[in-house]
């Protein structure tokens, strides 16, 4: 499965830009209104795609991260952001970043790619330091992201966002707490990594 979504995302890189246009951004915008204070300093974007988040992220944090399974979108995404640290990884793979690290990891438009999504949020919970928070958030609702997917190609038409019970269920079991779930025009998580 990871190797076809990653086919389907490479295949669209050239062209991702222009497919999504900047009425997309006002989760973005939400999202990249973290305050800027000493407690947030280092962000990732998982699945960063060709970077709809890093102009956001880079205005609020003082060192951005960001990774994507696709070679082809982390590319043009170093192209566009030479101030990011941008890297072809599988972020529910491979730990590639240390522990207890970013203050904030962002999920921005990805969650229903993963094969295994509670290794990706187990390896957020990881890299998180204590505190840090998890923002899980798409730009349209749950029932439109569904209905694009099943209609995009093979490759990512089984890529749902699951139910409200179960994304408290992977989260909860990944370590996360006070878990927030908020669906409007789009769709925004956020969970803290707490020791107690």
């Amino acid at each position: 499965m990871v190797k076809k979504v990653k086919t389907f995302f490479s295949k669209r890189a050239k062209i991702w830009d222009k497919i999504h246009k900047p009425c997309d951004f006002s989760t973005a915008l939400k999202i990249s209104l973290i305050p800027k204070n000493t407690q947030r300093k280092t962000v990732i974007d998982v699945g960063c795609g060709t970077g709809i988040m890093l102009p956001f992220l880079i205005a609020r944090f003082k060192k951005v991260f960001a990774c994507d399974i696709s070679p082809e979108m982390v590319k043009i995404a170093r192209k566009k952001y030479p101030l990011a640290e941008i890297y072809t990884i599988d972020f529910e793979k491979k730990h590639f970043f240390p522990h207890n690290f970013f203050d904030v990891v962002v999920m921005y438009n990805v969650f229903p790619h993963f094969s295994e999504p509670l290794s990706a949020c187990s390896e957020a919970f990881t890299v998180l330091k204590n505190g840090g928070l998890l923002i899980i958030a798409h730009s349209l609702m749950r029932k439109e992201i569904n209905r694009i997917h099943k209609k995009a190609g093979k490759e990512v038409e089984k890529d749902l966002l699951p139910d409200d019970n179960a994304f408290k269920i992977i989260l909860s079991n990944s370590g996360f707490r006070n878990i927030t779930i908020r669906e409007k025009k789009d769709f925004i998580i956020t969970a803290i990594k707490k020791y107690n």
